[in-house]
């Protein structure tokens, strides 16, 4: 008997799981009565549990698992107070984490290891669940490295996207010591470059018309066998299995195996290709023989070995169907699944099902080009050799050249060409437009301008770094007389005097911003989601976190608690009821909420008291945000010498005006640059890389100016495209150097920066070929 599950993600995501009311098949082989009586006997079990539940007749009990708005609160915070979360569930399905189609955001934030129903545990599944993505992603670093390929951020981050869309389980295996990396990323480039392949593509396999079986995620799929005597590769697995259906010929399985050579000399010896040969040619013939030669197996067993298989292939069918797979495909295969439970032992396979080649790949990333080359092999197998192309970030060989220190290997991007840095005028001239500028930095020799290109089309946003006294400031302030120049307003959070001074000499009127309470309601909600209080809730959590680092998880999680009470005293979470119906909390609440609790945590309420003291929580005024002002501002967080309140103040306004970029909608040019001064001070706040993902396209640009590279979260990097860079220590060179150039020219760039004269920079561009080293504008 069957389950059958259907999932919904609308109104809420909900699960009905029932038995099949239609129960067809084969019959037992000693006598068609048994089976007859036992589908009778179930049905009747069926019918009696429908009744004692009020129903009809024609009625047949189903269960019904729901995930309502609470339940995924609980989850999303099981997550935050755990590293790995396992579930073991006869109900519900794992098309709540892994459905990218309809819930982006909920796939992007996990990995999951889920495989079909095991034998041994009935109908239940086994789901593994982690949010640690930033852990798995620095586990790429060593593998990339090791192949001469970037390691950036974004190359792990597309890595990783591809092995778990692949299988979450072989996602998850990077944590495990001695594992072979670099065949897990042969698989997740494989994986890559079938997502692109057509249905005529000689080479890869079409993942809009067939699906992958990843054979480690499913291992009594072809259990381990006895080897005979003489035998020594009994064993032998291939990685994949690609399944697709025709009208005419049915079910069509291909095998393959997937390896991994570092140097190109090693790629196409002719031992590897036996050995892939092999592997394919015993893992077709173990599949034939459990699933599909009756001789080989009593009726009985091989009745069971197709059920369990059709129950796996209608897994990831349905897996498919939300990632890739078409529909009509889906059906198709369907179709075929059905009738292979339906015949039974009538249903035949027809000869081409098992007649096409297997497929071996080997990823070498010393290949150049797009294209893959089959290696000429004498076997059954096809073996194609094939190299980096489909990751981001690319390398390039470059030689150094004497005269040009700052040239280093090439770097691919994604963004528009517009996004290129003018090098080859000599004019200092720029073409301005509403949606596009640039910003004249320096000069490279022979007086060739240098220019960091602003753009909304493009990722405007820029990272300096540098000791102190080697010209971060005097850039500054250069950057901001242009901005205003071009009707952009800076917003500055200022750590240090310095540049307080210098900036109200050259610009004139500014609006100061000193402490005096926060002046707006952090507890304002900016949409209309039933569940957007929850998600401001849970903000304020990580910013109260990044405050205060040595609070754990229970205490900021007590935080979080009492923020959500704030709002539900005031009927927020009720059904029908909208944002604009309903009172914002005060700030003050939730404060006073943690402090009359029965029994208080004395060591929280020790820390929130002291910006009590200060009326952080009283103090919050009716000012709306500083992105409604069109005069450039500067928030003196240095003219309070508590760092705890500093932190506090600087966390709070970046909340406040991630809000309200919100409520202004996106924007159609650039109209507002946020800029951190000594931003090493402000590394701790977690919303900073988030909002620099995302405030683009509602028209601001951020500018992060610090001493000290290696203390951000390595997400800044990936959010931000325009690095200039000044003299650092070894440390911090090595930390920017590492996320910013190919790997083979790490230690070049690092070389550069440490011995960076005063003044001068390499500044890393979008789009450009190769650094541009510049000394600074009006210097001297």
């Amino acid at each position: 008997s069957n389950m059958t599950r259907r999932f919904s993600f609308s109104p809420e995501p909900v699960w009905l799981t029932y038995v099949s009311p239609n129960a067809e098949g084969e019959k037992h082989p000693a006598g068609s009565k048994y089976s007859d009586r036992l589908l009778k006997l179930h049905s009747a079990i069926l019918r009696g549990v429908t009744f004692n539940l009020n129903g009809s007749e024609d009625d047949w009990p189903a269960l019904r698992t729901n995930i309502s708005p609470e339940k995924e609160e609980s989850l999303e915070n099981l997550h935050h107070l755990s590293d790995w979360v396992i579930t073991v569930d006869r109900n519900a399905g794992i098309e709540y984490f892994d459905s990218p189609k309809e819930a982006h955001g909920i796939y992007d934030a996990y990995i999951i290891d889920c495989v079909p129903e095991r034998q041994q545990m009935g109908h239940a599944q086994l789901v593994t669940s982690t949010k640690r993505l930033e852990e798995v992603k620095n586990l790429l670093d060593d593998a990339l490295e090791s192949m001469a390929l970037s390691f950036s951020l974004r190359n792990c981050e597309f890595l990783l996207s591809q092995l778990k869309a692949l299988s979450g389980h072989l996602a998850m295996r990077l944590a495990n010591k001695g594992v072979q990396s670099g065949e897990l990323i042969a698989l997740a480039l494989v994986h890559a470059n079938c997502i692109q392949a057509k249905s005529e593509d000689s080479t890869w396999f079409s993942l809009s018309e067939g699906f992958f079986i990843p054979l480690d995620d499913v291992q009594d799929l072809l259990p381990t066998v006895e080897k005979e005597s003489g035998e020594t590769q009994s064993n032998l697995r291939a990685d994949l299995v690609y399944v697709t259906a025709s009208k005419r010929s049915g079910l069509q399985f291909r095998f393959i195996e997937v390896k991994y050579r570092r140097h190109l000399k090693t790629s196409r010896q002719s031992e590897l290709l036996s050995t892939i040969s092999q592997q394919i040619e015993n893992t077709k013939q173990r599949w034939i023989d459990r699933y599909f030669t009756p001789t080989k197996v009593s009726p009985v067993e091989i009745t069971i070995h197709r059920n369990h298989l059709a129950k796996i292939l209608r897994f990831y069918a349905d897996k498919a169907l939300r990632h890739h797979l078409t529909e009509s495909a889906h059906n198709g295969i369907l179709e075929e699944i059905y009738k292979i439970i339906s015949e039974g032992e009538k249903y035949k396979f027809s000869p081409t099902s098992f007649s096409f080649p297997g497929r071996g790949y080997i990823f070498c990333p010393e290949v150049s080009g797009s294209r893959s080359d089959k290696i000429p092999y004498s076997s059954p197998t096809e073996i194609f050799l094939f190299g980096p192309n489909q990751i981001p970030d690319s390398s390039f060989q470059e030689v150094v050249g004497e005269n040009n220190p700052a040239s280093m290997s090439e770097k691919a991007f994604e963004e528009e060409p517009e996004a290129q840095v003018s090098e080859a005028s000599s004019e200092t001239s720029t073409a301005i437009s509403p949606s596009k500028l640039d910003i004249y930095l320096g000069d490279t020799p022979p007086d060739k301008p240098v220019y960091w290109p602003v753009s909304i089309a493009a990722n405007p946003h820029l990272l300096i770094a540098g000791l102190p006294g080697m010209g971060k400031t005097t850039c500054l302030i250069n950057i901001c007389e242009q901005l205003v120049e071009h009707g952009i307003t800076p917003i500055v959070f200022s750590y240090h005097e310095d540049i307080d001074a210098q900036l109200a000499s050259k610009l004139g009127e500014i609006n100061f911003v000193d402490y005096d309470g926060l002046g707006f309601n952090p507890l304002q909600v900016v949409n209309d989601s039933p569940t957007a209080y929850l998600d401001n809730a849970g903000m304020l959590r990580d910013i109260f976190a990044s405050i205060y680092p040595d609070l754990g998880e229970i205490q900021t999680d007590k935080i979080r608690q009492a923020i959500k009470e704030s709002y539900v005293n005031l009927g927020w979470g009720v059904s029908g009821r909208t944002p604009e119906e309903l009172e914002t909390p005060a700030f003050q609440t939730f404060y006073d909420i943690l402090g009359h609790q029965p029994k208080p945590d004395k060591g929280l309420i020790a820390r929130l008291n002291e910006l009590n003291d200060y009326g952080f929580f009283r103090n919050t005024g009716t000012e709306r945000s500083l992105l409604l002002t069109k005069k450039l501002s500067i928030l003196q967080i240095h003219a309070n010498q508590n760092e705890v309140l500093q932190r506090a103040f600087s966390a709070f306004v970046l909340h406040n005006l991630y809000q309200e970029m919100f409520i202004r909608g996106v924007q159609k040019q650039i109209t507002h640059a946020i800029i951190f001064d000594e931003a090493h001070r402000a590394s701790g706040l977690k919303l900073l890389p988030i909002m620099a993902k995302e405030c683009r396209k509602y028209g601001i640009l951020m500018i992060v100016a610090s001493q000290e590279a290696r203390d951000f979260n390595s997400s800044i990097f990936s959010a931000i495209a325009n690095y200039l860079v000044f003299k650092l220590t070894e440390s911090d060179a090595k930390a920017i150097a590492k996320n910013i150039a190919p790997s083979e020219s790490v230690k070049q760039i690092v070389d550069q920066i440490k011995q960076m004269p005063k003044y001068q920079a390499l500044f890393f561009c979008e789009g450009q070929r190769r650094p541009s080293h510049l000394t600074l504008k009006n210097i001297f």
